[in-house]
């Protein structure tokens, strides 16, 4: 009964490729829903001095926030921003 619900064309090699693709396509899934988030952190009190841009060593400025993060790379950039007002002396492009 179970070997005539198989459909030949899909027996062997052509069973085998079928199973390859998809192991290919579940990994390629898997990478992209894994991506790599880095976090820095800029406050007022914080200094522009690297390394920095950690929570526990943040980054004065959002201009420096900018300039320093680590590019390129393939991993979501945030940059956490201090409840606090800030003065910018350029312009900054925030996508």
């Amino acid at each position: 009964m179970l070997k005539s619900m198989i459909n030949p064309d899909l027996s062997g090699k052509k069973l085998s490729l079928v199973f390859v693709i998809m192991l290919i396509m579940l990994l390629a899934l898997s990478t992209n829903l894994m991506a790599q988030v880095v976090d820095y952190y800029v406050d007022p009190s914080g200094t522009d001095d690297m390394p920095g841009g950690t929570s526990g060593d943040p980054w004065a400025t959002i201009e420096y926030a900018v300039n320093n993060v680590a590019n390129p790379t393939t991993a979501t950039i945030v940059i956490h921003v201090s409840g606090d007002t800030y003065t910018l002396n350029n312009d900054v492009s925030v996508r």
